[in-house]
């Protein structure tokens, strides 16, 4: 009998987080939104595009901090790179070259 209700107990426990993971309400998309460029219409992801803009912003309120640094130039090139391949929509690879320009001048990405 105890083996009985030990099984039980054990079948349902193990069901729960089942149970629990078809009762999320938290969305596994990330959030999008769709612009018209002429007749097509482009979808762009706004969390990254949010993330190259805030990154693009706190370069260039460091760079006045470290012109004299020695990775000034390379930052600065992998900076204008990275904006540009946000701009062409392509926000991943655009927030890694920006946060390694930030990395180049000893900054942490925010």
């Amino acid at each position: 009998m105890k083996s009985l209700i030990i099984a039980s107990v054990a079948a349902s426990l193990l069901s729960m987080p089942l149970a629990l993971a078809e009762e999320s309400s938290t969305p596994t998309t990330k959030p999008t939104t769709h612009v018209t460029v002429g007749t097509d219409r482009v979808f762009v992801n706004t969390g990254l595009s949010n993330r190259c803009t805030a990154l693009g912003r706190q370069f260039d309120r460091v760079k006045s901090l470290h012109t004299n640094d020695k990775n000034i130039a390379m930052a600065l090139a992998t900076r204008n790179e990275g904006a540009d391949l946000c701009a062409s929509q392509n926000e991943m690879a655009g927030t890694k070259y920006l946060e390694s320009a930030l990395r180049m001048l000893g900054v942490k990405p925010e």
